[in-house]
């Protein structure tokens, strides 16, 4: 989708480079765009997009260099404007889930990049960047703070708040399950929460799960299978609670 030029020599090292990929990777991923749809509004979108696109990625090399960097984007970006523009899915997670992930972004935005770019500062000083570990080690993980700032607010973006309090009933998200294996005669309690916030070892269950797909709809009493890759599984549900 985006490269950068091919004079490794105007950005940095090839280390560098890699970097600024895995972070520009990010940026990119969380890039949406809304596609016009009539034919007047798309005469030259492309290329406005492209042209946008370009000028906020050099800005990225920019900073996280302190050199200028020609980026190509290719029309792969476009497409993939086109193609995801009107699929912007909400993306369901608990309260819990959602303070849990403001949290670690006001933890990276208010201590993590300001440490990381002191870091920075204080490798320069260093001498030759080229052959400076620090640096470069430094730079890594500026690009993966970076980028997990971006994944963060675009799940949030996107964030359907449930609170499972207001619900009831039968297996939903949010539903606290508490199961017997059928063969083991073992207890086990999960909550169905959102791919963001699951934790099997915390009991927390990734709604697109196996285990959730199977429990989902079901009632106190009734037995599901699951296949899992230790063989199938029968389990009855004991009780359905929203907390």
């Amino acid at each position: 989708m985006v490269t950068l030029c091919s004079n490794c020599s105007s950005i940095g090292s090839r280390r560098q480079n890699a970097a600024l990929r895995h972070f520009i990777a990010y940026c990119a991923y969380e890039t949406h765009v809304n596609y016009p749809q009539d034919a007047k509004s798309r005469a030259g979108f492309g290329d406005k997009f492209n042209k946008h696109l370009q000028s906020v990625l050099e800005k990225v090399v920019l900073d996280c260099t302190g050199r200028v960097g020609q980026i190509h984007v290719s029309t792969k970006v476009l497409e993939t404007a086109k193609s995801n523009g009107s699929k912007m899915e909400k993306i369901p997670m608990t309260r819990a889930g959602h303070t849990a992930l403001e949290v670690e972004l006001k933890q990276l935005k208010s201590v993590e990049r300001p440490a990381i770019i002191q870091a920075i500062a204080e490798a320069r000083e260093h001498g030759d960047l080229s052959e400076n570990a620090e640096y470069h080690s430094a730079r890594e993980k500026q690009s993966f703070i970076e980028g997990r700032i971006k994944e963060i607010e675009g799940i949030l973006s996107l964030a359907d708040v449930i609170d499972p309090t207001t619900l009831s009933g039968a297996v939903k998200f949010g539903a606290t399950v508490t199961v017997v294996d059928e063969d083991t005669d073992e207890e086990k309690t999960w909550q169905i929460v959102g791919e963001h916030e699951a934790n099997i070892e915390n009991g927390l269950l990734n709604v697109k799960s196996p285990i959730a797909r199977a429990l989902i709809g079901k009632e106190e009493g009734d037995s599901v299978e699951v296949r899992t890759p230790g063989g199938e599984k029968a389990y009855e549900i004991l009780s359905i609670v929203y907390k």
